[in-house]
């Protein structure tokens, strides 16, 4: 039973965020393919009902940024003798001491590790050695349109403003060394400064607005923040570059795909990035000077944009 089935564990939006679209679109994907495959939602299941479905099926695929998850279902697989596939959402080692230690023993527990960076894949090959790096990234077959009140903000935002660039944050999280994940306040403060650039923050959510309103952050007008569902590549579209500035990462689904409507990019070197992305360091110093350089730099035609599902079809023929 479920023999040649596959399991998709994993959250589709709501919540939207880089692990929700990758798996809502690998679901959208398979439903066009010849594939025997079912989805589970691991915020709406039990543990319990999980580690059932887990004996239930021969073959199965997490997605999940939570380490004690990751561990528990890798090793009730390992057990049980399960092929279990796990992508690593999020770079191998961000975390603290044990955290790190449970997701090495994650990659070793199952079937198939597959990451999103090289330096993920360096630490994961360590432990297990069929580790694999696909990007999350799969194309959006069809961009939804923003709302109309927001359109009008971003066309009054480019009236009084020379260059627009765009930036997201799916939740407000802390490194491990307590500093903000998508430095957001930081993003708004250099904005601030300079009321020349236009910034638009997508903050679908809503919670990093909330966040910011409790440090009492002053955002200025030439600052829009989009605080409910919506498309993000719309809002690349209508911006003239995104910023990517993180201080951890695993492999953007945003920054490709703003590639991917050629918009340039600038994005942090805390993980290798795509071939095309203007690399700055994380330090708040490096974006100003960047923003006064005024130097970005067009996505070059033969900049081409992987697309996970091709890699993806392949390792499940590959266990089937």
């Amino acid at each position: 039973m479920g023999g040649n089935k596959i399991l998709i564990l994993g959250v589709q939006p709501p919540p939207i965020g880089g692990v929700t679209i990758h798996v809502k679109r690998l679901c959208e994907q398979l439903m066009y393919t010849s594939f025997d495959w079912v989805f589970a939602d691991i915020k709406k299941t039990s543990k319990i009902r999980i580690l059932s479905d887990c004996l239930v099926y021969k073959n199965i695929h997490l997605h999940s940024s939570n380490p004690y998850l990751r561990f528990l279902i890798s090793a009730f697989c390992f057990l049980f003798r399960k092929r279990l596939l796990v992508t690593f959402h999020g770079n191998l080692g961000r975390y603290g001491r044990f955290k790190n230690w449970l997701d090495c023993l994650t990659a070793r527990y199952c079937f198939l590790p597959i990451v999103l960076n090289e330096n993920s894949l360096s630490i994961a090959k360590r432990f297990n050695k069929k580790a694999l790096l696909i990007t999350a990234f799969i194309p959006v077959k069809a961009i939804t349109p923003l709302q109309e009140q927001y359109i009008d903000l971003i066309e009054i935002l480019k009236k009084n403003c020379k260059q627009i660039f765009c930036t997201n944050a799916s939740y407000v999280g802390f490194d491990a060394n307590g500093k903000e994940i998508y430095q957001i306040t930081d993003v708004i403060a250099v904005f601030n400064s300079q009321p020349q650039k236009g910034l638009i923050i997508s903050d679908p959510s809503g919670k990093y607005n909330s966040y910011l309103k409790s440090q009492n952050v002053s955002v200025g007008r030439n600052i829009i923040l989009i605080t409910e569902p919506h498309d993000f590549n719309a809002i690349i579209k209508l911006s003239d570059a995104m910023l990517r500035f993180t201080t951890t990462d695993g492999d953007s689904v945003s920054v490709r795909e703003a590639l991917s409507l050629r918009k340039p990019v600038i994005a942090t070197n805390v993980v290798s990035r795509p071939r095309g992305v203007t690399l700055i360091s994380p330090d708040v110093k490096d974006l100003e000077d960047f923003l006064n350089s005024n130097n970005i730099k067009a996505v070059s035609d033969d900049v081409k944009i992987e697309n996970a599902f091709d890699d993806l079809q392949n390792v499940y023929r590959s266990i089937l």
